[in-house]
């Protein structure tokens, strides 16, 4: 399937969404207060995922507002959603949000759409049960799991916390095993000593931020 573009309604010439699910912002020319002008150019739009569904928050006018995605595609391509309808993902993955997959309907309709894919806990994702096994038993940190089925990081967490796939509770979950370490006598002092700044300390111990105020703030010589 070829995918199209259409304008977003009430954002034209600000952004675009596609049938496949896809957002972007188009290319045009932004007047600043001091009366200078801007070009934005054209930019594919990251999609920020909230309860199992990719939302995006879009601005016009220094006004933004956030939107599923589902239902962009569905205004672009289809109209204005009436009164007392919802959005439908006819294969109940509220992550594919291709045209083909999306329609209007009442909750009834939604409901048995759940009955059609066989039941809520089993359709969030296309995953086969062989392949959740494999998820639940991985031990590697959440995102390089997503990166290897292809799939959202949101839909990985909701598989380790039962709550897709139900079916499979007999298995184990398996989350990544996080090493403590840590530092020597000196190190651990020279952490402490509030006199050396923390980007230093992070430049020559090779620790983060994040970790330097943790040690700081707890007083304990450990880090992971």
């Amino acid at each position: 399937m070829v995918e199209v573009w259409r304008d977003i309604p009430d954002y034209e010439g600000f952004y675009q969404v596609s049938n496949f699910g896809r957002v972007k912002s188009v290319k045009r020319v932004v007047i600043r207060r001091n009366g200078t002008t801007n070009t934005c150019q054209e930019k594919t739009l990251k999609l920020n995922t909230n309860k199992g569904y990719y939302y995006i928050s879009l601005f016009k006018n220094g006004i933004g507002k956030t939107f599923g995605v589902h239902q962009l595609v569905l205004r672009a391509f289809v109209g204005v959603q009436e009164k007392g309808l919802e959005v439908r993902h006819l294969d109940n993955n509220p992550f594919n949000n291709r045209l083909e997959n999306l329609a209007y309907g009442t909750k009834s309709d939604n409901m048995q759409d759940a009955v059609k894919c066989g039941s809520l806990s089993r359709c969030h994702t296309s995953l086969t049960d062989e392949q959740v096994i494999s998820i639940l038993a991985d031990e590697r940190r959440i995102c390089e799991i997503a990166k290897s089925y292809n799939i959202d990081s949101g839909t990985v967490i909701a598989i380790k916390q039962r709550k897709y796939f139900k079916h499979l509770k007999d298995y184990p979950v398996v989350y990544n095993k996080r090493v403590s370490k840590s530092f020597s006598d000196e190190d651990f002092n020279f952490i402490l000593d509030t006199r050396n700044k923390r980007e230093d300390i992070c430049k020559i111990l090779g620790i983060t931020l994040n970790q330097v105020k943790r040690i700081r703030k707890t007083k304990k010589n450990i880090f992971r």
